[in-house]
């Protein structure tokens, strides 16, 4: 049998499914930004917990502050994020930086 169809495709099409769940909640309209921060903390966190996808959960953080620029707990926590996962204090300055000007 085909490799990709029997081994690599289940598996793509299963993360696919279990990520779009998560998608479909960003989707919807919220009444507070509380709530949608809530709903971002969840997928971020499906991703380094479930997935370690470190890589995924910078994009959802980013994601995330592209509609709650001012929440600055997220900003910290998006910082700390860096500090801790990337290793990388000179980006977790320039960004924090970003933030403050």
């Amino acid at each position: 049998m085909n490799y990709v169809r029997t081994q690599i495709a289940p598996k793509t099409i299963s993360e696919f499914a279990e990520r779009q769940v998560f998608e479909r909640e960003l989707g919807l309209p919220w009444p507070t930004t509380a709530v949608a921060k809530e709903k971002w903390m969840k997928y971020i966190s499906y991703e380094l917990r479930t997935k370690y996808n470190i890589a995924g959960a910078k994009v959802l953080y980013e994601r995330a502050l592209l509609e709650m620029d001012s929440d600055m707990a997220l900003w910290l926590d998006y910082v700390e994020f860096i500090q801790r996962q990337l290793k990388d204090v000179s980006l977790a300055r320039a960004k924090f930086q970003q933030k403050r000007a």
